[in-house]
């Protein structure tokens, strides 16, 4: 008697892009469930036997836009461009105060690589019409030529289309509606991917990773920080996604950019001793320069530290900017995925988050620290292309990979109030404004403080509940004599040495 045979064994390679190198994970499937097996950290260029899912950034999209006089605009703008990762350049509208020959100038000195014209009413048609032909005379002779999107009423569109003589159009439904939204950011997407069509983009990983955790029950809130990108993507339980793609912003090859936007007194608040500017600047800019190198002193593990502080803060006031901030920072679940989850210490990535984010509501905090959930997110996105169901296929290591570090809970206490850990009041005397302090516990939790709204359930982790009273928005002293002691006893609370060597 023969037993049955084996089901086949489908084996596919997932690059992840690092800055420098590549993490490369195997992946089995079998009887459509796949797992992944190990990972290796090799160089981008070595080759790979069998079908490799490659996870990148992909290219950068400058784009400028060309948009009407309503101020109710600027956010559904800046909300597309968000969705796409795309880098806004320019955004020039028909009341702007410059004569016709200077918006040339701007759009020619941009560089732009797509060109979106939004006529949201056919009554604004005419001055969008100068607006593009100010582009034809700024940028008509690049080679390439950046292309035209319209988008908005459809006869106005037309009447854009016509004017643009000389320029790739393309017309795309209205970015105010969903559907519009969805159109942008793909076309966006596939002008960033290239020549490389079967590169599955890093923003369609997270947002695939925010759907894989959203569908275990909880909102879920995916903040990445990578060398050159800052994302924050909300998937609700029902599969709905509410993303920002922010680049070039973040922690490693764009360390200046993120610099640029805080400034040098920015970054350098959250690091934990005093640091002059001159020293500091070139730090930035070797960590611009060698993206690749590894955080081997204490100085350079605060700088990575401080720039993915900053990339998060920024990120999220481009987030306001279009509308979305309170949207993206209040989920029940946080997963921390990219440079900002690969720190060493849990502890690390807990401060980046809660500082950055400065949530006021409570949440489960998990970190991506070997880029697995990446690899399962670049993996979901190709399943999903397939035509199959990637919580089927990948909820079992889901689950394996997905490991609590910490539960938050942001609390606003009275002068007499008390923490409660699973009902049992916890002796703590500095539950006062300002405190910041973790409670050992692993597992489930419930937390509640007397005298607040404040009752909540989540998951503890190796880093306890995480008591936070400082307050929203979160605000350091401008003076080293009083910022320094603060950020030590920050860091003290969370079992992190502080030593510097600047």
């Amino acid at each position: 008697m023969t037993g049955e045979a084996a089901p086949p064994v489908r084996r596919r390679t997932v690059d992840v892009a690092l800055e420098a190198r590549v993490r490369r994970w195997t992946v089995d499937e079998v009887d459509r469930r796949t797992s992944l097996i190990d990972s290796v950290t090799v160089q981008p260029d070595e080759p790979v036997d069998g079908e490799i899912i490659r996870v990148g950034s992909g290219g950068v999209m400058r784009v400028a836009v060309l948009a009407g006089g309503s101020a109710d605009l600027e956010q559904v703008l800046r909300r597309a461009v968000l969705a796409s990762g795309a880098d806004l350049v320019l955004l020039l509208r028909v009341n702007d105060a410059r004569s016709f020959v200077e918006r040339a100038a701007a759009l020619r000195d941009t560089r732009p690589d797509l060109v979106l014209a939004m006529v949201p009413d056919g009554r604004e048609a005419d001055g969008i019409v100068d607006l593009v032909e100010a582009l034809r005379l700024g940028c008509a002779a690049r080679t390439p030529a950046p292309r035209l999107v319209v988008a908005g009423e459809s006869r106005a569109a037309l009447r854009i289309k016509a004017a643009a003589a000389g320029f790739a159009v393309e017309l795309l439904p209205d970015p105010r509606r969903p559907e519009g939204l969805r159109a942008f950011a793909h076309r966006a997407r596939e002008f960033r991917r290239g020549t490389d069509t079967d590169a599955v983009l890093r923003d369609e990983a997270l947002e695939e990773v925010a759907r894989l955790v959203a569908a275990r029950g909880r909102d879920t809130l995916v903040l990445d920080v990578a060398g050159g990108s800052t994302s924050l993507v909300r998937a609700g339980t029902h599969g709905a996604v509410t993303a920002i793609h922010v680049a070039p912003l973040g922690a490693g090859t764009a360390a200046d950019r993120t610099v640029g936007r805080a400034g040098l007194d920015g970054v350098r608040r959250w690091i934990p001793w005093a640091i002059d500017a001159p020293t500091l600047l070139e730090r930035v800019f070797n960590r611009a320069r060698w993206p690749g190198a590894v955080a081997a002193e204490a100085s350079a593990l605060a700088l990575e530290i401080a720039l993915a502080h900053e990339a998060t803060s920024h990120a999220l006031a481009d987030a306001a900017g279009a509308g979305l901030a309170d949207v993206l920072r209040d989920a029940p679940v946080t997963v921390v995925t990219g440079a900002a989850a690969s720190f060493s210490r849990a502890a690390h990535t807990a401060l980046v988050a809660i500082d950055g984010l400065g949530s006021p509501r409570p949440t489960t905090l998990y970190r991506d620290a070997d880029d697995a959930l990446l690899a399962l997110g670049g993996l979901a996105a190709r399943i999903r292309a397939e035509g199959g169901d990637p919580q089927a296929a990948l909820g079992d290591d889901l689950e394996e990979r997905l490991v609590p570090i910490a539960f938050v809970a942001p609390v606003t206490p009275g002068r007499r109030s008390k923490l409660l850990v699973n009902g049992a009041a916890h002796l703590a005397d500095d539950l006062v404004p300002g405190a910041f302090f973790s409670v050992p516990h692993h597992g489930i939790v419930d937390v509640a403080v007397t005298g607040t709204p404040l009752k909540a359930r989540g998951t503890a982790g190796e880093l306890g509940v995480i008591v936070d009273a400082r307050g929203r928005p979160l605000v350091l002293p401008p003076r080293d004599a009083e910022r320094i002691p603060t950020v030590v006893r920050w860091f003290a609370a969370l079992d992190l040495p502080v030593a510097s060597t600047a």
